[in-house]
């Protein structure tokens, strides 16, 4: 994301206000803001609560803010981000106004005051990164920019890409207008559709268009309604001299869509059944093999009563049916997370007898107490206890993943001693109130129909789509836009949408009716019918007769499809595999590593991590201070750039054990520099330089510590904060080492002619062995062998089968989260 990207390269280069800050993501922010609120009350903000919740009514008169409520706010606080809304004007513009103002302040001072940073702090402090020296050389080594997905670019978004075009030779966006989604995010479709005129206002160049028009996905008729449904709206807002989409599938049917309505005086049960029955006739004919090869949009997957998803399910279950729908409910109130939530809140905060928890948590509880564990440590345990490790449900693994990321942020965000009384009052009820997060599309289950918002459906397929819209708004209207036009440049101001925005709901159809590969049936169950509702963005040119016209020749039945065979293509993507994260973390634990690779479970901070880490990040920016000074630093300014390390990880909870491993880390910084700087730096092309490329149709990476100029070619070092493995025999652990330098040169190509492993540790030896040097040899035989664990790691991706370790490595076990749960193991500890 760009988010990411404008992070890593302050990093990068050492850019200190970044180095000084936190950062939050977007569930840590949220529940910042979150507990803002319900400590300062509706009452404080009342007349803009309201103004922000427009024609909605409050249920509640009290001070607890409804979802609906909090989600505007947040709008808000991201727009008055993005949009470069004047604070001062804003503040004086009335009580409204003066009131998202003090909302707006009190946030943005609090993430000051506590040295945090959000995504869109990040980019705007990149901004001013831009201007500085450190910016200056990063924009000097740009020489070409590409966008994807611009038609979700934001005002901020595009200043940044054009500070960063201004310097490059050539500047490619790639979008399309037509499947704009995010502008509740704040995105502004209208930066994709006139971003010839500003290129040419900004950067004094002209651009070439070029056309991707080729549809290789859908079946002629569903692309012959795509075109006639988008250009049959003339209001609608798109790139000039746009063709039609032309199909590339041959031996397509022409009638590739159907249309369901809801009759007269027919309930929704009753409508339900109907559908079903479409469905069950797809698989009785055989044109589906699984009714996972469908897929049923809905603008909400909210269950309500009495909504169509939600009887659409009653009625499939109990025709034998399985209906995924994991947005089913707020996340914190699914069953199974209710009881971990209930465990931790005990370890938190005690209240129930010891009768009423396993003794496994009293344990746990008094360790809690003690600071001997933090709140992730604590959840692990129970998650292991109650064996969710050893799960076969890859939805419930996602689940326990996402918990374990939230728990990461929530311990980031507060203190230990905030925890026990924000983990009742903050963080439960935030859960209560959140979206369950997406899961990737490949671990979507077999034999389930999937349930999925069309914005969970961006950049999918499925050989049928049923799109059911019987709660779709005709238009959205954005209150947030309305109170801050006036405040923003008349830059932004150009690229603001409607407050009655009529548009977006037309682009949100057009990206559900192009997820459809061969049957598209749009299900109409809203209580006005057709006619009572001629004019809709629904229909073909927003007319229902159109839409008749259409269907009358074109429209679309089960038995049509008779003797065809449609089934979903897999939706494992490609990963990117580095030698370390991915080929040895697979090789020690496939089951590690698949829960910290694919389902993404959040490690527990470990002062394992701080030596290595300290010392790394200190000598990168020894090179930074040498590539700006032109020397390398004296010990006391060695000390200052250490000290500065120390408190950045700090940020991040990584801190070390003692006082004295703190020395060692500096002291062997110092030698270092001492005895390797004279020559290292002037040398020196680049520090922890990441290259990626594709061989053999796999996607490899790494990320070299220090690659050096030498005579004929490049030299490439990779520093280990260790004593040399064969001071105490571990020469497997140096042929590891060895073939991670092996790994890299796989990635540099024919330009490596030296590889070298530097023992950090070694340098506090009185007879140092700190280099091990050696050339590259073997590349075929090197290469042919990591491929083949490529390959077992695919084959355990498409089996979802992930093996635990049958040897432990005792040092990764010893601090692995999921020891508990672990066999091999429990074994091996029992009898050692």
């Amino acid at each position: 994301t760009l988010h990411s990207l404008c992070f890593s390269i302050m990093e990068e280069y050492g850019y200190e206000e970044v180095l000084s800050r936190k950062l939050v993501d977007e569930f840590g922010r949220r529940i910042l803001l979150f507990d803002f609120l319900r400590e300062l009350g509706f009452e404080r903000f009342h007349d803009l609560f309201l103004y922000l919740s427009g024609d909605w009514k409050r249920e509640n008169s009290d001070s607890a803010l409804s979802a609906f409520e909090f989600s505007r706010v947040e709008s808000l606080i991201d727009k008055m981000s993005l949009y470069e809304v004047d604070l001062e004007r804003l503040k004086e513009g009335g009580r409204v106004q003066s009131q998202a103002y003090e909302i707006y302040k009190i946030y943005s001072d609090f993430l000051e005051k506590n040295k945090l940073i959000d995504y869109n702090g990040i980019e705007k402090l990149f901004l001013k990164f831009l201007s500085s020296p450190s910016g200056e050389e990063f924009l000097s080594r740009v020489s070409h920019l590409l966008v994807d997905e611009y038609q979700d670019t934001n005002p901020l978004d595009e200043e940044i890409y054009f500070r960063i075009a201004k310097r490059c030779r050539s500047f490619v966006v790639v979008g399309d207008e037509d499947q704009s989604l995010f502008s509740f995010r704040g995105a502004t479709v209208r930066s994709f559709i006139l971003f010839e005129r500003r290129v040419s206002e900004r950067l004094g160049r002209k651009v070439k268009k070029v056309f991707l028009k080729k549809n290789y996905r859908s079946s002629s008729g569903i692309v012959e309604f795509l075109n006639r449904y988008i250009g049959g709206f003339p209001e609608l807002e798109r790139i000039e001299e746009k063709p039609p989409l032309e199909c590339m599938r041959s031996g397509t049917s022409e009638k590739g869509v159907g249309f369901l309505y809801r009759k007269r005086r027919e309930g929704m049960r009753e409508f339900a059944e109907r559908v079903s029955l479409k469905i069950e006739e797809l698989l009785k004919l055989n044109v589906v093999q699984k009714i996972s090869d469908c897929v049923l949009l809905v603008p909400s997957a909210r269950e309500r009563d009495g909504s169509f998803v939600k009887e659409l399910k009653k009625v499939l279950e109990k025709r034998g049916f399985k209906v995924y729908n994991p947005r089913s409910k707020n996340f914190g109130k699914k069953k199974r997370i209710r009881k971990v939530l209930n465990y931790l809140l005990y370890v938190v905060e005690g209240g129930l007898s010891a009768s009423e928890v396993p003794e496994e948590l009293l344990q746990i509880r008094e360790e809690f107490k003690e600071r001997k564990i933090g709140l992730l440590d604590a959840y692990y345990r129970i998650i292991s206890h109650l064996g969710v490790i050893n799960s076969k449900s890859p939805e419930e693994l996602f689940d326990f993943s996402h918990l374990s990321q939230f728990l990461s942020q929530f311990e980031k965000v507060y203190s230990f001693d905030e925890i026990p009384e924000k983990f009742s009052s903050v963080f439960i009820p935030f859960l209560n109130s959140t979206d369950e997060p997406e899961i990737p599309p490949e671990y979507l289950p077999d034999n389930y129909l999937p349930v999925m918002t069309i914005h969970q459906s961006k950049g999918l397929e499925f050989p049928v789509v049923f799109l059911a819209v019987d709660n779709l708004w005709e238009s959205d209207k954005d209150e947030v836009l309305e109170l801050l036009r006036d405040f923003v440049p008349d830059s932004v101001r150009e690229l603001l949408p409607p407050v009655e925005d009529v548009e977006s709901i037309k682009r949100k159809l057009f990206v559900a009716y192009s997820r459809a590969r061969d049957i598209l049936v749009i299900v109409d169950g809203r209580k006005e019918n057709r006619e009572a509702s001629p004019n809709s963005s629904l229909y073909l040119e927003g007319e229902w007769e159109k839409m008749k016209v259409f269907l009358k020749g074109k429209g679309a039945k089960v038995k049509d499809f008779m003797g065809s065979s449609f089934s979903k293509k897999s939706f494992m993507r490609p990963n990117v595999y580095s030698f370390t994260g991915d080929i040895v973390s697979f090789q020690i634990c496939p089951k590690l590593y698949a829960m910290r690779k694919f389902f993404g479970f959040s490690p527990t901070s470990s002062v394992q991590e701080w030596f290595g880490t300290a010392i790394h990040r200190t000598l990168r920016f020894i090179y930074i201070f040498y590539r700006e000074k032109g020397r390398v630093p004296s010990r006391e300014e060695i000390s200052e750039i250490f000290e500065r390390v120390c408190n950045y990880l700090k940020l991040d909870g990584i801190e070390p054990p003692d006082e004295e491993r703190r020395k060692t880390a500096l002291e062997v910084v110092r030698r270092f520099v001492e005895r390797e700087g004279k020559e290292f730096y002037p040398r020196l092309k680049g520090v922890e330089q990441r290259v990626s490329i594709e061989k053999d149709g796999f996607f490899i990476q790494g990320i070299m510590d220090a690659v050096l100029k030498t005579d004929g070619g490049l030299e490439i070092w990779d520093f280990k904060s260790m004593r040399h493995p064969k001071r105490k025999g571990r020469d497997r652990i140096l042929e590891l080492y060895k073939k991670q330098l092996m790994f890299y040169k796989l990635l540099m190509g024919s330009s490596v002619k030296r590889l070298v492993l530097y023992f950090l540790n070694e340098l506090l030896e009185r007879d140092p062995r700190e280099r091990e040097v050696f050339y590259p040899e073997g590349e075929e035989e090197f290469w042919s062998e990591i491929r083949k664990v490529i390959e077992r790691i695919e084959e355990c991706r498409r089996n979802r089968e992930w093996p635990y370790s049958e040897s432990p490595d005792e040092n990764t076990c010893r601090v692995c989260d999921f020891r508990y749960s672990c066999p091999t193991w429990n074994v091996y500890n029992s009898q050692n």
